[in-house]
């Protein structure tokens, strides 16, 4: 095991963590690429049901840098990136298949450096269904606000009812 104490990252090429204000949560990964083991992955991103999804990478680099992004062993698509700056996070956004079950997300550069990651966001392009209540009074149900507060009484507008969206009026 190498230690960043004990040897400079930037001379084995090997990445590192920062602190960073302008980021997320004060953290970016940086000092990525340069060969393919210097990558940064997201192991166990699980899916129920496997599907179409949009991955958006937040990224920080002030010139124009590659990612190589890969789902579960296979090249997706390399992105080029620069947010305009190296105090200034941008994003990409790009389809992703995912398999029911655990997924790998890895992100990498093998011949150079790449930005300095701050977050990935995984969303499911699949609609989310809204459905009308024809009887508001409903019995026995755990009633929730979209704020995922639980609620006594369905408030106008849409609630979560039984792990649907429904709207009331």
């Amino acid at each position: 095991v190498v230690y960043q104490e004990i040897k400079n990252n930037q001379a084995e090429k090997t990445g590192i963590y920062e602190t960073a204000d302008y980021c997320s949560c004060g953290y970016k990964a940086g000092w990525l690429g340069y060969s393919e083991a210097n990558a940064l992955e997201w192991r166990n991103v699980y899916s129920k049901n496997g599907g179409e999804y949009n991955l958006t990478i937040g990224f920080i680099c002030g010139e124009s840098r590659n990612i190589a992004v890969s789902v579960n062993g296979e090249k997706v698509k390399t992105l080029s990136c620069n947010s305009g700056g190296w105090q200034k996070v941008g994003t990409k956004t790009l389809t992703i298949q995912l398999q029911p079950g655990q997924n790998n997300i890895r992100l990498s550069n093998a011949s150079n450096w790449m930005p300095d990651i701050d977050y990935i966001d995984v969303v499911s392009t699949a609609p989310v269904g809204i459905s009308k209540t024809v009887n508001s009074k409903l019995s026995n149900s755990q009633i929730y606000d979209l704020s995922g507060r639980k609620v006594t009484t369905p408030r106008k507008g849409v609630n979560i009812i039984n792990g649907r969206k429904v709207t009331h009026k």
